[in-house]
């Protein structure tokens, strides 16, 4: 079983020393995430394909495509570093 606070903690814990604004949106955004989407992207994150995502979660590759696609256009399209 994936323990997803600790992933969640790795991914998204707050720096401020290190964190510009850009960095400081994107994880405001991630964490603004339904569960399942951010289990997905972390997922995601930490295999590196859909395949290996697909393999754990019992699905697609081509599904979990679609799925990382939207959560990207969700985090990506408004924050773009200037």
């Amino acid at each position: 079983m994936v323990n997803f606070t600790v992933i969640e903690f790795e991914y998204l814990d707050w720096n401020a020393s290190k964190d510009d604004d850009w960095m400081r949106e994107l994880k405001e955004r991630i964490r603004a995430l339904p569960e399942a989407q951010k289990r997905i992207l972390f997922l995601y994150c930490d295999e590196g394909t859909y395949t290996g995502v697909a393999r754990r979660l019992g699905g697609s590759p081509s599904a979990v495509r679609k799925i990382i696609k939207k959560i990207k256009e969700q985090i990506c399209t408004e924050t773009s570093p200037s």
